[in-house]
């Protein structure tokens, strides 16, 4: 049973964290600082540092907190009786429309889950083991119904999927670094998604189309 100490803690956690996801959006991230956190949050800087070890603990957590929402948003919706490719596709489109929701933070916990090795990207990386995991999964039950070849390894084309999503997202969040990336970005949300929203789903249709059908010439597979 939870006592009201460890409320009171868990609530305080929570302003924290909510005080700093609204200014790494509003102000950017290199920009917002410990002191700006805890004022926002009604809370002593000391506090801050009780609860959060620096500005890249607090970025993380509010990472973790919307991807696992948009994670969960996008398993919710997806067809379960659409063909493999149309899952694909409607699982990538609701991930970077993820991205999309706040550029700015994106940049930075990007570049940080391929070139960090801080212990707290662990948990994001759980995150990605558990997408990788499911997304085998679907693929398996699309070669149960034939329609992956039966000697295909689910787990390697998950790879590739996964793979290029990254790659995908990193070369488009990379697009905007000419703002730099500790600034807030302002173009409005709806404009970013259609524009952006177009030529990454076209790449990715490409993509799928190109692991499906394969690229070696026809009439030659296994010379």
């Amino acid at each position: 049973m939870e006592t009201r100490r460890d409320r009171q803690k868990r609530e305080t956690r929570g302003a924290i964290q909510k005080a700093a996801h609204s200014l790494f959006e509003s102000r950017g991230f290199e920009a917002t600082t410990i002191r700006a956190i805890a004022s926002k949050a009604g809370v002593g800087v000391g506090t801050v540092h009780l609860h959060f070890r620096d500005k890249e603990s607090l970025l993380v957590e509010c990472l973790i907190d919307d991807l696992t929402e948009n994670d969960r948003r996008s398993w919710g919706t997806m067809p379960e009786d659409a063909p493999i490719r149309d899952q694909l596709l409607h699982l990538v489109r609701e991930a970077y429309l993820g991205w999309t929701r706040q550029p700015s933070l994106s940049r930075v916990i990007l570049r940080q889950m391929v070139l960090s090795r801080r212990s707290e990207l662990d948990r994001l990386r759980a995150l990605d083991a558990d997408v990788t995991r499911r997304l085998t999964g679907l693929m398996r039950a699309a070669q149960a119904r034939g329609e992956i070849r039966s000697g295909a390894d689910p787990s390697l084309a998950t790879k590739a999927i996964f793979a290029f999503y990254l790659t995908s997202s990193l070369n488009w969040l990379g697009s905007l670094e000419g703002k730099g990336p500790s600034e807030p970005f302002q173009e409005p949300a709806s404009a970013l998604s259609e524009e952006a929203m177009e030529i990454l789903m076209d790449e990715a249709k490409g993509f799928l189309d190109l692991l499906f059908t394969g690229i070696g010439e026809e009439g030659k597979e296994g010379e």
